[in-house]
């Protein structure tokens, strides 16, 4: 992302945004009027594509720990049908730690039946 490095002056404070070619993004706020070079190797952004290169690291963050989640998910349910097959269902859910998926309670849509 290319750009010139948005300059947020609020009260005595600038605040500058950045990115470095790996992908990593840095905020740096500086208060009066110190001035602060640059970081080597980094391309200044506006607020806007700050936001923007932001979100898609949460983005992929959070599909990368819900891949994380569902992996585990199997894997634990993986270990309960293997105890399932030789123990009594309790004792396999017991030791495996599964709990199995529930219907979540359907939405009436607000309408009420009286009769």
């Amino acid at each position: 992302m290319i750009g010139a490095a948005a300059v947020d002056q609020t009260t005595d404070q600038t605040t500058r945004y950045y990115q470095f070619s790996d992908g990593r993004l840095r905020e740096v706020t500086i208060t009066g009027s110190v001035s602060m070079p640059e970081p080597e190797g980094a391309v200044g952004l506006s607020a806007e594509e700050y936001q923007a290169a932001l979100g898609v690291i949460q983005a992929e963050r959070e599909t990368a720990r819900a891949a994380r989640e569902a992996a585990e998910q199997a894997e634990v349910q993986a270990v309960y049908l293997a105890l399932a097959a030789i123990l009594p269902d309790a004792v396999a859910r017991r030791l495996s730690g599964y709990a199995p998926p529930t219907d979540p309670v359907p939405d009436p849509g607000g309408v009420i039946d009286l009769d």
